[in-house]
């Protein structure tokens, strides 16, 4: 208990230091209790107005914080711990802040063009060497994949609903969610604001032109996995019938080969695969937070060169948000999509800056909005945020500002010409990897990592000596059209998102702790975007953030976030090192029980994924 006390006189302390560095004077009207539209912006103004004495409101805040000391929110803010100590923080200025939770922010903003100077000095690579294993025939050896992001709908009263779904998708729809994703296709989505059928189209329509080029064969196609995961439990049957049913009665594929794997068939799978190894169990699937279907759309090559096509050894994911612009490409660089992939580096080996082994088993395009597309190919998807303007109202970019590094990031990496660069930065889409890496490294992102799954699934494979990594794939760019059909599903889930990014600081600050390698040398690897959210304060951080946006966001965003957000703080307390340890091991299981399987086994397992295509309509 007296351990408990200290660390809470130690984090209001640290928080009397901070908040009044945040929250000046003349921000006080902003952040009035009478002036708050909802009962939770209340709460978190009322927390933050504890912290600053000289407000007017501070006597009337200390008793709203009493009278709903039961609320979720306030038992999140009170159950956030001061972990390190800051030094004194000096007076307010427009970057004060970011010097304590967001360095790179400042560095970014005070001098772009240096910082850009030193990724490049960081990524480029030195004694780079031509894989022996060559992608050359992407239509025998590329394996495609993509996720589907199942919700049910939004508006329950929706015609668009297919009226052989609607009693069980209105039924999901009443029911509490259990996993949050960016931007899911709801069941009402209408056939133009459906990312489904617009990504799959787009592709059908790139590998078209690949034949036209020939690049591949006239008669052939490409083999796709869709992963399906869903936002409630218990929907997964339902979700892989209604994208059977949306694929067969709205696209007619000419180049693709579609491959459907929800949950259930994961779990069929693996007990298949690793027979009473139960700790493989949990592992290979596709519910849950991004990092476990990211890992199974990696993994999926090795079961696939075992059982279906022992030539496949290379595997790329995209997002169906995603187009490649073929003619764009292919106009730029008189290469088209597939040839830019084939690579010779990929699978290839070098040295980094500091002398250290690289595996480049894994390759990484860039993305652009469909916005930009007409300015050019090198107009990088995320931009150089207005620092003056950023920080001129109260809320949480006064304290953390990861939009800055990510942007000058972002914009160097894709704009890189050579082939001589590793890259760190990367999208959950437009990444591939070879069987080869995928076998001797064993990565994987771990199921409680809920965004920048990317990222997670490379630290996975960081030793000091040496690492995997991504290779930069020049000229590889893809387009991201989400805005112009999606907008509903992102407006719908924004505070969602925005809740992800906060756990990401708390996840990520803690899976650096428990890696088999010092935090420092995790840091200096993931600079400077991923690093921003590995903080030595991660608690304080995440408690800052969301009060500082709770001020003026909606009720969902508060009284859903810090729910979660009470479940992301006790699992790092308590259950993540468990956790890791016990994927380690399931993820080991695996790949080991692949190389031991029976005939018998083989011959299933290969009807089991056949049964899985479009085109056999054994399953719907």
């Amino acid at each position: 208990m007296k351990k408990i006390s200290e660390s809470n006189e130690q984090t209001r302390k640290c928080l009397y230091q901070i908040i009044p560095n945040l929250i000046l004077d003349s921000d006080y009207t902003e952040i009035n209790l009478d002036s708050a539209t909802e009962l939770m912006n209340q709460l978190c103004r009322a927390w933050l107005i504890q912290f600053l004495p000289r407000h007017p409101q501070h006597e009337l805040a200390k008793k709203i914080l009493i009278q709903n000391k039961n609320s979720n929110c306030i038992k999140f803010l009170e159950t956030i711990r001061f972990h390190k100590n800051i030094n004194e923080v000096s007076n307010s200025n427009s970057c004060n802040m970011w010097n304590y939770f967001c360095p790179t922010a400042k560095m970014a903003h005070e001098d772009a063009e240096n910082l850009a100077t030193s990724i490049l000095k960081r990524r480029r690579l030195k004694n780079l060497k031509k894989s022996k294993v060559q992608l050359k025939e992407p239509a025998k050896e590329l394996l495609l994949s993509s996720n589907v992001l199942i919700s049910p709908p939004l508006d329950i009263n929706s015609k668009n609903i297919p009226s052989q779904f609607l009693e069980e998708a209105v039924g999901f729809a009443k029911k509490d969610q259990d996993y949050w994703y960016d931007h899911p296709i709801p069941m009402d989505a209408s056939i133009g604001e459906n990312e489904l059928i617009y990504g799959l189209e787009k592709l059908d329509e790139a590998i078209d032109f690949e034949k036209k080029c020939d690049v591949i064969a006239p008669n052939s196609k490409m083999a796709m996995v869709l992963s399906i995961s869903v936002t409630h439990i218990g929907m997964e049957e339902l979700a892989e019938r209604y994208v059977a049913d949306l694929i067969k009665e709205n696209l007619k594929l000419k180049n693709l080969d579609l491959y459907l794997f929800n949950e259930n068939l994961c779990k069929q799978i693996i007990s298949m695969v690793s027979p009473k190894k139960e700790t493989a169990y949990g592992i290979f699937g596709v519910n849950g937070s991004y990092g476990r279907h990211f890992s199974f759309l990696k993994a999926i090559l090795a079961l696939w060169n075992k059982t279906i096509n022992s030539k496949t050894k290379f595997t790329f994911k995209i997002d169906l948000d995603q187009v490649f612009d073929q003619k764009f490409l292919f106009n730029l660089h008189g290469k088209t999509a597939l040839q830019l992939l084939c690579n010779p580096y990929w699978g290839g080996s070098a040295t980094d800056y500091k002398g250290k082994s690289v595996d480049l088993g894994m390759i990484a395009g860039g993305l652009i909005n469909q916005s930009d597309s007409s300015i050019g190919i090198f107009v990088p998807d995320v931009k150089r945020p207005n620092t003056k303007e950023i920080l001129s109202n109260v809320s949480s970019k006064r304290i953390f500002c990861s939009q800055w590094p990510q942007a000058i990031s972002t914009e160097t990496e894709i704009g890189y010409s050579g082939n001589d660069l590793q890259r760190v930065h990367v999208t959950g889409g437009t990444t591939g990897i070879n069987l080869n890496s995928l076998i001797k490294w064993k990565p994987f992102t771990p199921s409680f990592i809920s965004r920048a799954e990317d990222q997670a699934f490379v630290l996975s494979a960081f030793h000091e000596s040496a690492y995997l990594s991504q290779l930069h794939a020049p000229g590889l760019i893809m387009r991201h059209d989400k805005a112009s059909f999606a907008e509903r599903s992102i407006a719908n889930a924004a505070d969602s998102k925005a809740i992800g990014d906060i756990e990401r600081i708390l996840l990520f600050s803690n899976y650096s702790d428990i890696l088999h390698v010092n935090k420092s040398e995790i840091v200096e690897r993931m600079w400077p975007f991923t690093s921003s959210f590995i903080s030595d304060n991660p608690e304080i951080l995440a408690g800052l953030i969301f009060a500082l946006d709770g001020t003026n966001k909606s009720t969902d965003y508060v009284e859903k976030g810090s729910k979660r957000l009470l479940l992301t703080i006790e699992f790092c307390r308590t259950k993540m090192k468990k956790q890791l340890d016990h994927e380690i091991e399931g993820w080991n299981i695996y790949y080991d029980s692949l190389i031991n399987l029976s005939q018998n086994s083989l011959r299933y397992l290969n009807k089991m994924i056949h049964e899985s295509s479009i085109k056999s309509g054994k399953k719907f």
